[in-house]
């Protein structure tokens, strides 16, 4: 096995979220669980905000690469080297309620930010991704945030989810 480009993780990954049903019995409504999902560095969350709140989608989610990391192992003859992808996703449903508790657990017009992360953590913990069988997300910790333009405007509830997964393992003939 070799390195899986975090390209070809982030792609499936999106793929995989697309490909999520709205209700719980497997049927693809109005598109799906999550209206948009898209791919934003750390460095473009002011972007990212804006098409939060610009577009007016109902559920979204954000891919965020978080980084690499290497185990390495070296005897006389061989290096293996093993890689760990880290993405962060921000799943955001819209707020309806002047509580803010839908935003949170859900309601009559709205699934809730506790609930998207059931899912998707769900299923990506139990369901293999296709063309990457060796690849596997481990969900390491998530926490419920809001997301706003400016400190005196009420934002949107989201929740951050961190995921690693082992990203491959090369191994090379030392000389």
């Amino acid at each position: 096995m070799s390195y899986v480009s975090p390209v070809t993780l982030m792609a499936a990954l999106k793929t995989r979220l697309q490909s999520l049903p709205l209700n719980d019995g497997g049927e693809l409504i109005d598109g799906g669980l999550f209206e948009l999902v898209a791919y934003y560095d750390s460095g473009q969350m002011d972007k990212a905000l804006h098409d939060l709140m610009a577009n007016h989608l109902q559920r979204v989610a954000f891919i965020i690469p978080s980084g690499q990391r290497y185990q390495n192992e070296r005897d006389r003859l061989q290096l293996h080297s093993r890689r760990f992808t880290g993405i962060d996703l921000i799943l955001s449903d819209r707020d309806y309620d002047p509580a803010r508790s839908e935003a949170l657990v859900g309601g009559d017009r709205n699934v809730g930010v506790l609930e998207l992360e059931h899912r998707v953590v769900t299923n990506l913990v139990s369901v293999p991704l296709v063309d990457l069988p060796d690849v596997q997300f481990e969900p390491e910790d998530s926490s419920p945030i809001e997301l706003s333009r400016d400190a005196n405007e009420r934002g949107r509830l989201a929740i951050a989810i961190s995921l690693s997964t082992r990203a491959g393992l090369l191994q090379v003939a030392i000389p």
